[in-house]
């Protein structure tokens, strides 16, 4: 019995090796046959791609050979997958009705074109029978020779156009060239140029009658037109038209100078006036400001601009400008208009273009130009050349640089002037190296030169 269960276990390992075997084998076989079929469902996706391209139909997107239907069940009914084998004859049904379109297009194009050599009453037609178009080893050389016969048959109706355009025109009149290669409405431009060919004479005739009535209008001696001379009488009646037109010509042109010179001198006349009205207008406006912005107190003057003081807020060292707290709207106090009068309150604007001195304390440091004023600050740029000593930081105050005389008035009005104490007053060292800002900010001038455009005085 021991002997009998080792044979029958040697035999059991024996039909495992080799079922092993054969599966092994059998998988192989499957992959080989997937492959297989996996790749005629790419050339049957490509096929029908290329089909489409030529022929205008969409088979190739109900075709699809990489979507499983297993992951997705609605793809049954167009994919080419292995996993579709059940629904693969209704899938491929779209493509074998997309070969049969093409290959009935191909036929229909070989018969219509036997039919319109027919048609064209080319000589020979028998030899482009449909069957030379259908075939695939004799179409390329019919379609040459088909395309030979059809240039032969447009440069003769060309040439034929051409030369009933040549007849008409030494005729004296056009042809429709274009008309007469319509194919629905030849006939029209045809018989316009056999009436215009039949009325050449009548026309001729005309046309000389009318001639004469024309030169004798210009009191003119008429040409005559009868004989082999006519040419040479009208070339000299025309040199005889052609200076009394000269003459019509520059008088007419003289005439439109004389109004052109009249219509200028009378718009310079207007816009001066304009002109005259509108600088009036800006003086009452700049004498408005300047009653304003400037006080006369005895002999001295007090500009309100030059009273404003700030500080710097913040710094841009790489671009080198200055933000301040001064802007559109600046509160200062000003004298009263009558001597003893107390001061009051003044909302007055910083002005663009106008430098400022910056300084710590009683140190100057360097001058600024107002480049942009905003409601409650403005941009400064850093004048170059103008620095001195330690870099601008935030704090530092800026001012109008006063003038010598500034300051002999200031003193003279009072105590209580805005920005008159030692503490905000530009420094002795300032005024002295930097004389430009003292002639920038203060003194009669410099008010009125503030106050003296248009846009200036927009900003106060």
């Amino acid at each position: 019995m021991s002997i009998f269960n080792k044979i029958l276990n040697i035999l059991m390992l024996l039909l495992a090796i080799t079922a092993v075997v054969f599966g092994v084998m059998l998988f192989q076989k499957r992959e080989e046959l997937r492959n297989r079929g996996d790749y005629m469902a790419d050339i049957i996706h490509k096929v029908s791609k290329t089909l489409d391209d030529t022929s205008g139909t969409e088979i190739n997107k109900k075709l699809d050979p990489t979507v499983s239907v297993v992951a997705n069940p609605k793809a049954s009914g167009y994919s080419l997958y292995h996993d579709n084998y059940a629904q693969l004859a209704t899938v491929l049904k779209t493509f074998e009705q997309q070969a049969k379109a093409i290959v009935q297009q191909k036929d229909t194009l070989g018969d219509t074109l036997h039919s319109v050599m027919v048609g064209l009453e080319i000589p020979n037609p028998d030899s482009f029978a449909a069957v030379e178009f259908q075939t695939i080893d004799k179409y390329a050389a019919k379609d040459e020779e088909l395309l030979k016969v059809v240039q032969q048959v447009t440069e003769r109706d060309n040439t034929i156009i051409a030369k009933i355009g040549e007849a008409a025109s030494a005729m004296g009149f056009s042809v429709d060239g274009e008309g007469i290669k319509s194919l629905e409405d030849y006939a029209t431009p045809l018989g316009d140029f056999v009436s215009k060919s039949q009325a050449l004479k009548t026309r001729c005739d005309t046309y000389a009658e009318h001639i004469q009535e024309v030169y004798g209008v210009w009191e003119l001696t008429a040409p005559s037109l009868d004989g082999s001379d006519y040419a040479d009488a009208l070339s000299s009646a025309k040199g005889e038209m052609d200076s009394k037109k000269a003459d019509y010509d520059q008088t007419k042109k003289d005439l439109a100078a004389a109004r052109a010179t009249i219509e200028k001198l009378n718009q310079k006349i207007t816009d001066q006036m304009e002109k005259i009205a509108a600088l009036n207008k800006k003086i009452d406006g700049l004498k408005k400001k300047l009653a304003e912005f400037i006080m006369k107190q005895g002999n001295k003057t007090i500009n309100f601009v030059d009273l404003l003081e700030g500080k710097v807020l913040e710094v841009d060292k790489k671009w080198g400008f200055v933000v301040i707290n001064l802007g559109k709207h600046n509160k200062v106090m000003v004298p009263g208009k009558k001597q003893n009068q107390k001061k009051v309150e003044k909302d007055v604007a910083l002005p663009e273009d106008r430098r400022m001195d910056v300084a710590r304390g009683d140190n100057y440091i360097c001058q600024i130009k107002i480049v942009d004023v905003n409601d409650n600050c403005a941009i400064g740029d850093i004048v170059p050349g103008t620095m001195k000593g330690d870099a601008v930081m935030p704090g530092d105050k800026v001012f109008f640089a006063r003038t010598p005389k500034f300051k002999e008035e200031k003193e003279g009005a009072g105590e209580g002037a805005a920005a008159a104490s030692e503490e905000e007053a530009a420094t002795p060292e300032a005024a002295e190296t930097e004389p430009a800002a003292g002639d920038d900010a203060g003194g009669d001038d410099a008010a009125t030169d503030d106050l003296g455009g248009d846009d200036e005085l927009g900003g106060f």
